[in-house]
């Protein structure tokens, strides 16, 4: 359910020394944005209370996650080369986002045997 694999793609895809992108600032939007995505997805999971209908808002905040990384990784490797400040601003922001990230995982790892007593578990893949 989490796109933890996309969301390691789009932190190698900007942490590389020539960060590709539109600009410095739409990137720091985009990870913001992900950011704010992280924390909703983190709170549809901890709201989980059992059964198909209380799975619907993680489902749609996984979605929603989803497509603000694929943008951002669209966004980031649409960029020409950045300054080492630019870029050191856009690491810094990614690794701000690292604790959000974490917190989502063991979410969604506490949910674990809930998800797999409602017959979720091939939908809930925990890495």
């Amino acid at each position: 359910m989490v796109a933890v694999k996309n969301i390691l793609l789009f932190v190698l895809a900007t942490t590389t020394l020539t960060i590709p992108k539109r600009d410095a600032s739409t990137i720091l939007s985009d990870v913001s944005t992900i950011k704010s995505h992280v924390k909703s997805l983190t709170s549809a999971v901890n709201g989980y209370s059992g059964g198909l209908p209380s799975a619907i808002p993680i489902t749609s905040a996984e979605s929603t996650l989803d497509k603000s990384i694929q943008q951002g990784t669209t966004d980031a490797q649409a960029t020409s080369q950045l300054s080492s400040a630019d870029s050191n601003s856009i690491i810094a922001a990614i690794q701000n986002l690292t604790p959000d990230i974490q917190t989502s995982l063991q979410a969604v790892q506490s949910k674990k045997s809930q998800s797999a007593a409602d017959g979720l578990t091939s939908t809930v893949k925990v890495t």
